[in-house]
């Protein structure tokens, strides 16, 4: 009774504050996005689709003799069809240092049928490079100051690099200038953060600060905590710009190299997770805090994130690509389409916790006592690494705090894996019938607590009350399996 009261009044302060929480500028551009991601954004024009961008960080480059960070840029966008008279298509590679700032550009543009080219670099307090049009060539040289974020209209990345390094938080006014590569001229940039509220992009829904650019295009920018511009509307052109992804694109954990520094940058949310799994641990520790095994059990569970990650994540992206995204465009409901993904994640998540028990029971029959320790810890140490995992980039990039909702998910899921694995282990000791129902009904409760997330994109539920249903099952579980294994004692 008293977790419950504890778990309500943490999650009301975490939803009464929610917005006020500043988003603080990021120390370097490899925290931005992984290397190899790519961004669709489909451009409407009085709700029609006219055009889109495509873009990609590249990673690490070098420009000119330059080290730097480069973005791969494709932009169409053809108003021809409603009679008027633009259409444009531009391919670029953006270069930027590690601190966001302009190194250069390699573009070609295709406006009306006309081709032109412009090469542009910043070095040395200086810009440099040439405008061809046709077969006139003209050379650019000028000066230009070395520390300052480029802003092209329409392309996207620029404007979130030039977010993601300014301080971000309702109420604010950010100033500032820019260089805007495509005009070779510097122009004032003034943004009013005048809310943080849920926002809709595409089919999906996320809390968005709502970023109004007043200079140099007058436009509405949605920038999220996790540091993505999803939504654009620029009123005055009638365009709506939306981010084109799905719900297991944006649930995806992000894909990058993990460091030595990545780790030590990480260490404060993990040294979070650790001290709530032994909290829980506490439940089940006492008789046998002094026994290898069950260090060894949670050892082994947390081993068990290599095999979610290398079956569950991929089949859940293949059946999106293969069937749900195709299901839904062609007039599909999302309901029925998300129920797979969602028994997918209980399969196998709850599949990973039952292998380290088959191998201790493999070896030797513990007792029940002993056994429920053992799942206990096998389910707290996947738990773990799984909250790590699910969290730390999104941490490390600055997009997310200690003290949140979705850092309090998942120490209620360590809690939820911590229970169903003490709840396999009772299971197994009492032979094939018990695990045979035990098994398959935490399956389809952790699908069902997995499958509520699709009522968040169609607008029935919202996120925090989705977050009280989940840590409402949780306690209800637990309960359940406290009951049934007091009662088989």
């Amino acid at each position: 009774m008293r977790l419950k009261h504890i778990a309500f009044v943490i999650t009301f302060i975490l939803i009464t504050f929610a917005n006020v929480w500043s988003l603080p500028p990021l120390k370097s551009i490899e925290k931005l996005r992984p290397k190899g991601s790519e961004r669709t954004y489909l451009i409407k024009y009085k709700d029609e689709q006219a055009g889109v961008l495509v873009s990609k960080f590249d990673g690490t480059a070098k420009f000119e003799g330059v080290n730097c960070y480069r973005f791969s840029e494709n932009y169409n966008l053809n108003l021809t069809p409603y009679d008027v008279d633009y259409a444009i298509t531009t391919i670029n590679k953006h270069y930027v240092n590690k601190k966001g700032y302009y190194v250069g550009d390699d573009m070609s543009i295709n406006a009306n049928n006309q081709t032109q080219k412009l090469y542009l670099y910043n070095k040395d307090e200086n810009l440099s490079g040439h405008f061809k049009r046709g077969e006139t060539i003209e050379e650019i040289s000028r000066p230009l100051e070395k520390n300052i974020l480029a802003l092209d209209n329409m392309m996207i990345d620029q404007i979130e690099i030039f977010l993601a390094f300014h301080n971000v938080y309702t109420g604010d006014t950010i100033y500032d200038s820019v260089f805007v590569p495509q005009l070779q001229t510097i122009m004032p940039v003034k943004v009013a953060v005048v809310g943080f509220e849920w926002t809709r992009y595409g089919e999906l829904f996320d809390s968005a600060y709502v970023c109004h650019f007043l200079q140099p295009n007058d436009q509405i920018v949605y920038y999220t905590k996790s540091r993505k511009v999803i939504r654009i509307d620029q009123e005055q052109q009638d365009l709506h710009i939306h981010l084109y992804e799905t719900e297991l694109d944006r649930t995806a954990p992000k894909v990058q190299a993990f460091t030595f520094s990545d780790f030590i940058q990480r260490l404060p949310l993990n040294v979070t997770y650790l001290i709530f799994a032994i909290i829980f641990s506490s439940m089940f520790l006492p008789k046998y805090h002094k026994t290898a095994a069950i260090y060894i059990a949670f050892v082994l569970g947390a081993a068990m994130l290599f095999i979610v990650k290398e079956t569950l994540f991929p089949l859940q992206k293949w059946f999106g690509e293969q069937y749900l995204i195709p299901g839904i465009k062609a007039g599909g409901s999302l309901y029925y389409y998300a129920i797979f993904p969602s028994l997918f994640s209980g399969l196998f998540q709850e599949a990973a916790k039952m292998i380290p028990l088959l191998i201790v029971y493999l070896w030797k029959k513990p007792r029940q006592e002993f056994s429920i320790t053992l799942g206990a810890f096998c389910g707290l140490g996947l738990g773990f690494v799984m909250a790590g995992w699910f969290t730390g980039a999104a941490y490390q990039a600055g997009g997310l705090k200690i003290i949140s909702l979705a850092v309090f998910g998942q120490i209620i899921m360590i809690l939820f894996h911590g229970v169903a694995g003490a709840a396999f282990g009772y299971g197994l000791n009492r032979g094939i019938k018990y695990i045979g129902i035990i098994w398959p009904a935490t399956v389809l409760i952790h699908a069902f607590s997995e499958y509520l997330l699709v009522f968040t994109q169609t607008k029935a539920l919202d996120m925090s009350v989705y977050g009280f249903l989940r840590i409402l099952i949780c306690l209800m579980y637990l309960l359940v399996i406290y009951i049934l294994i007091k009662k088989g004692r």
